[in-house]
């Protein structure tokens, strides 16, 4: 059986939508709305993880040079495998953005 490759995920920490904390034992704890989301997506993985926090806690803004910020910029970029977090789609984003119809990733 192949190990799937570390699942990457871009994390910003926003007051009761999705807040992470570490124990003493360096166990990540989730809460917020999303909590329970990024629970079963982790345990589902069934294999290594890591969090990234994002530095600017953006969750993603289009800049004049056409680059993205935050959470959506890290996935853009191939830093983040996914990003949790309420992201609204408004009609620049739909211009911007390729929603694939299926991912690589079966959990």
């Amino acid at each position: 059986m192949r190990k799937s490759k570390k699942l990457t995920v871009a994390i910003t920490n926003i007051a009761r939508n999705l807040e992470v904390t570490r124990n003493e034992n360096g166990q990540y704890k989730f809460s917020g709305v999303f909590a329970k989301y990024i629970e079963t997506i982790l345990v589902g993985w069934k294999g290594d993880y890591e969090l990234k926090f994002v530095k600017d806690e953006d969750l993603g803004t289009l800049d004049s040079t056409g680059n993205w910020s935050g959470q959506i910029g890290m996935v853009a970029r191939g830093e983040a495998d996914i990003a949790m977090s309420t992201i609204s789609i408004n009609a620049k984003e739909l211009k911007s953005w390729t929603f694939p119809l299926h991912t690589p990733w079966t959990l």
